[in-house]
Order: structure tokens, then C-alpha cells, then sequence
């Protein structure tokens, strides 16, 4: 496999996109309506990087596209350490670029043999080298790394390289499953620590763990937010997509594939292209007028109607108590090395 040309200088983007999942599923369909919308406008001082974990499906996927010019591949599994992300991803950009959106959308649930791996490490030893990754931080479970944990570090990194500013919007990928789950959630009570170390006693029922990431996940970029106000970031679900790789992942078992699937039924889905226009509106599109940062856009009917703010929904007003956001805040934060 041949590695990603390096540009000359007269050849080098003014500024780009980041897409993290852009081969496949959503993530892919995401990046062939950004990619078409900088086409339209015919501009040319404009990279899309797409990162991702196989560079040879990545390449695949960009013959797919049609504007396969502006199209870069960076190596990005949200399992990485924070040493590997900065030298793959963050490392590569080149010098004086301008992110100028970032789509946060790898994510799924996780590798299940790696996370049953990851909780018989951490049952083994709560204190000793055991249950700490090489950068002297906490290992998280594979859902947490794929949907949180890895993209809290992208970003860090990213900051700390002067890579994006007050102008870079992030959008982060989350999913109805963070409030309607059907299984009570106490954010007061819970092991926030546990349950991204995914030792957290969660009842044994599939799904739950994921529900739980996400919703850490909404209530970490609300915090992002706070504590970044200069900078913009929102959650956007793409709401439930029948054709999505999601629950093709090896790490969905039979039982959780099956109740998804009538979760679906019953709630209802749509296309992968109206899902992933949710994310292209909220980086350049329609909703940029109407989105605040820190907020959380899903369905606010089923997984697919009544698209917006979530947060004023009775059963979602956990995600503006600013206690539970410092509490997802402080627990991502022990799995970002400093």
C-alpha cells in the first residue's frame, strides 16, 4: 500500500475538514455531501482528511466520491493512545492549516472480545500498573474509547497544536440511545469512572453501556463547551438508520442486534443520506443560525422526527445540570493524558 502523497507548498490546503468513520456508513455518505458542497462552490484550497483505521478501504471509499482531489487519509482508531493519535493524525496536518470542521463519527460498540479482555484486566487489579495504559492513565472500555475517549483526545491534541480556533466547528455523533434507552438512568448516583472503564455494574443488559456513553458523551462536550466558550461544538444524532454498518460491528452480539432492530421498527428510521445531512447542516448547513454550543440535536419523537434540542425535553434535563457535566468532564478527563 502506497502512503498518502505528501502536497508541495503552492500545492498546500488553506484549510480543511476532519471526519473521523469517513469509509463507511454514515460517516462515508457525510463526507460525499461535504465533499459536494465544496465542489459546488468550486473550492480548491480545501482538504477533507478522512480518518480512519484501514487505509485501503479508505482508499475504496474515495473512489466512490467524486471529488477524490481533495480527499486525504489519516490512520485514527479511537483505541489509540494519545501518543499514536498526535503522531498519525495531529502530526500529519500541514503547518499554518485551518480546521475548519471537525464531525466526530467513529463510534459503535466497541469490539466485544476486547472489552470482555478490558474488564477482566481491570476486575484483576484496581491499583496497581494493571489497570493503567503506558501514558499512566485509566484504560477505558472499547465503546468508550471508540465513542468518547479517542475523540476527546483528537480535539485535546488538535487545541494544544493550534489547529482549530473560534471559528472550527465541532460536531460530535451522538444517539437517542443516551435518553431513551428504556432503562432508568440515575446520573447522580452513577460510576461515571466505572462506567468508562466499563467495570460499572449496569444490570448485565445489552445496549445499556453504549446508552450510557453516549449520554457521558453529550454531557462531556456541553461541559467542552463551558469550558472552551470561545470554541463551538454540538452533539447531533443521525437518528436510527436501518442501513448503517453500526449493527454489523463484530462487537454487537445476536440478542442487542435483534432488539435494535425491533428498537427501529418501532421507533422508526430513515436514509443514511437524510442522517447524514443532520451532521453536514450542523458544520456549514442550516442549523449553524440556530445551534448553541454545548447543545445536544436528536429526535425528539421516536429516532427519527421532531429533529432539535433535545435539552428541554423532561426526560433530558439531566443535560443541562452543570454538576453532572463537570462529573463527565472530570471522569473523561483522567483518560486524557496531560
Amino acid at each position: 500500500m502506497t502512503s498518502t502523497p505528501i502536497m508541495t507548498a503552492t500545492e498546500q490546503p488553506k484549510y480543511c475538514y476532519i471526519v473521523t468513520g469517513a469509509n463507511s456508513g454514515i460517516g462515508l455518505e457525510a463526507t460525499k455531501q461535504l465533499a459536494s458542497y465544496l465542489h459546488l462552490r468550486n473550492e480548491k484550497s480545501v482538504t477533507i482528511y478522512m480518518l480512519c483505521r484501514s487505509e485501503e478501504r479508505t482508499r475504496a471509499a474515495m473512489a466512490t466520491i467524486g471529488t477524490p482531489d481533495i480527499l486525504q487519509f489519516l490512520k485514527f482508531d479511537g483505541s489509540d493512545s494519545a501518543e499514536t493519535i498526535q503522531n498519525h493524525c495531529v502530526d500529519k496536518l500541514p503547518d499554518g492549516i485551518k480546521v475548519e470542521g471537525i464531525l466526530l463519527n467513529a463510534g459503535g460498540f466497541g469490539d466485544n472480545k476486547k472489552q470482555q479482555k478490558d474488564k477482566k484486566q481491570q476486575s484483576s487489579s484496581t491499583t496497581s500498573n494493571n489497570s493503567l495504559s503506558k501514558d499512566d492513565v485509566p484504560v477505558a472500555s472499547s465503546i468508550a474509547q471508540a465513542n468518547l475517549i479517542g475523540h476527546a483526545i483528537l480535539i485535546d491534541r488538535l487545541l494544544k497544536a493550534d489547529k482549530i480556533d473560534s471559528s472550527t466547528r465541532i460536531v460530535a455523533s451522538g444517539s437517542e440511545a443516551a435518553f431513551a434507552s428504556g432503562v432508568p438512568m440515575d446520573f447522580d448516583k452513577a460510576d461515571f469512572d466505572g462506567i468508562l472503564q466499563g467495570t460499572a455494574s449496569l444490570g448485565g443488559i445489552p445496549g445499556v453501556e453504549y446508552g450510557w456513553t453516549k449520554a457521558l458523551l453529550a454531557l462531556y462536550w456541553a461541559a467542552f463547551a463551558r469550558h472552551h466558550p470561545d470554541l463551538f461544538v454540538v452533539t447531533v444524532s443521525p437518528g436510527s438508520v436501518t442501513t448503517t454498518n453500526l449493527l454489523r460491528q463484530g462487537g454487537v452480539n445476536p440478542f442487542l442486534r435483534t432488539v435494535s432492530k425491533m428498537a427501529m421498527f418501532l421507533g422508526g428510521s430513515h436514509q443514511e443520506s437524510v442522517a447524514a445531512k443532520r451532521y453536514i447542516d450542523a458544520l456549514l448547513g442550516e442549523e449553524r443560525a440556530s445551534q448553541e454550543s454545548g447543545s445536544f440535536w436528536a429526535s425528539r419523537k421516536g429516532y427519527t422526527k421532531d429533529y432539535g434540542d433535545v435539552s428541554n425535553l423532561t426526560i433530558c434535563k439531566f443535560l443541562k445540570d452543570v454538576t453532572l457535566q463537570e462529573k463527565a468532564w472530570n471522569a473523561v478527563r483522567k483518560f486524557v493524558p496531560l
